[in-house]
């Protein structure tokens, strides 16, 4: 009888464990994730991601128009598709992207032909930025749409920030949202809007094939980068702060960040800082060198002198 009590109890341990452990599936199984996607290369980059969500089982929804010339809906695939109607074309997106790749495969810049390079790299992103918004409009000027979104109860958004507007969707949305892309050019983006420390003349520009081991020249040349590369962000996407401004109806979070001029003056400091530090500091290169005649000398009492810390300037 004991026997029989004993066993009924580890019984009851067990099926309370396992009930245990159903209740426990629910919250781990997945997600709901949605996508705002970019064309072309962009999109295989998401794509492979997405894969590895379905994967994971996760529930995947993406948010493509009916121009897209990349991405095609199926009903029978794992993901689902939103489809949004835009007033142009998969001839525009086409002719677009065709000529965007011919100007920096075909036209690169030189010392003669840099600003003419900008001048056509701006007529082309002007482009991109109207057909942009009217891809936003379709999204969040549709009630419907975003109405089914808030239902669906989505727990992030993964955006490629080369289409701008996926992180709007979010706030609308109420969800955080994550980008596909690890840098911008110059880490422009990172920079001013997410605080990352970049002084120009230790930190390469991202796309600037500089290494962390700067020449006086290459610094120089570092720190044109930025300056570049924050006009050319300043210049081509700065008309979306009132766009921003008009959706979330407050100040946009673009806004908020320094101003061009702020940007620049900040600049201009480090640069006299990189000088100065530059013409009074180098001359002891030499002596280090001359000290240390390696980058690491183990002295008589067995200590260990690193390579100096100036060497590299």
């Amino acid at each position: 009888m004991a026997s029989a009590t004993a066993r009924t109890s580890v019984s009851k341990k067990h099926i309370q464990f396992i009930a245990f452990q159903v209740t426990l599936i629910g919250t781990v199984f997945c997600g709901n994730v949605l996508i705002w996607p970019t064309e072309a290369s962009h999109w295989l980059n998401v794509k492979s991601i997405i894969q590895e969500l379905i994967r994971r089982e996760h529930n995947v929804t993406i948010l493509v128009s009916n121009a897209s010339l990349f991405i095609t809906p199926h009903a029978e695939t794992a993901e689902r598709f939103e489809v949004y109607t835009v007033p142009f074309g998969r001839n525009y997106i086409d002719s677009l992207i065709r000529e965007i790749v011919n100007l920096w495969m075909y036209n690169r810049p030189t010392a003669l032909t840099f600003w003419q390079f900008y001048k056509e790299l701006g007529k082309l992103i002007s482009k991109a930025n109207e057909m942009t918004r009217q891809l936003c409009d379709s999204v969040l000027g549709s009630r419907d749409l975003m109405a089914r979104l808030q239902r669906d109860k989505y727990d992030v958004l993964l955006a490629d920030p080369v289409t701008i507007g996926g992180d709007l969707v979010a706030l609308k949305l109420g969800i955080p949202f994550v980008y596909s892309l690890r840098f911008t050019p110059a880490s422009t983006v990172e920079r001013h809007c997410g605080k990352m420390p970049s002084p120009p003349s230790y930190a390469p520009a991202a796309l600037s094939e500089l290494t962390d081991k700067l020449s006086f020249g290459e610094r120089m040349k570092n720190i044109v980068s930025y300056l570049l590369q924050d006009y050319v962000f300043q210049s081509y996407w700065g008309e979306w702060d009132s766009y921003y401004s008009d959706i979330l109806a407050a100040t946009s979070e673009l806004q908020e960040k320094m101003s061009f001029l702020e940007r620049t003056e900040n600049l201009l400091l480090y640069l006299i800082h990189d000088l100065l530090q530059l013409l009074i500091w180098k001359e002891w290169d030499s002596y280090y060198s001359s000290i240390l005649a390696s980058d690491a000398v183990q002295s008589d009492d067995g200590k260990v002198w690193l390579e100096s810390p100036l060497k590299h300037l």
